[in-house]
């Protein structure tokens, strides 16, 4: 979120009354994004191990299903790293038989490493790196 607007829209789709989305946007107008992270308890923004441990699971299986297809995908781009969006676009393409929508945002923000986009720059995702540490991929010869 980077304006009010963009608060209230978030709090608010999240189904909550109207007074508690307003004070929600007030808190984060308040502290700022860390700053409302640093106040949840962890076992409310954070899977179990058990809920990770699945999750990483699903996307090793369904990255190393389409191994190829996403190698051939990321060498598309210079240095195969694309924004955040690129690479969610592209999961959806290839992995979305296999992954949720949420799994596959989830898949984005991880690859970012949860952090970048600074000032509204794009995050970036280094495919080739995603691919290495989900699916233990190495670079095939050229073609």
């Amino acid at each position: 979120c980077e304006v009010r607007g963009d608060a209230e829209a978030l709090f608010g789709g999240l189904g909550l009354r109207e007074e508690e989305a307003a004070a929600w946007c007030d808190a984060w107008e308040n502290l700022g994004c860390s700053g409302l992270l640093a106040r949840l308890p962890l076992s409310d923004v954070s899977l179990t191990q058990e809920a990770l441990g699945a999750w990483r699971a699903r996307c090793r299986e369904a990255v190393a299903k389409e191994a190829k297809d996403l190698e051939h995908f990321f060498e598309e781009f210079e240095g195969r790293k694309m924004t955040e969006e690129e690479f969610t676009k592209a999961c959806a393409a290839f992995l979305g038989s296999e992954l949720s929508p949420d799994d596959i945002s989830d898949l984005g923000l991880w690859a970012t490493g949860g952090g970048g986009g600074g000032g509204g720059e794009p995050r970036e995702v280094d495919g080739g790196e995603v691919l290495r540490e989900v699916v233990g991929w190495r670079p095939g010869p050229p073609e």
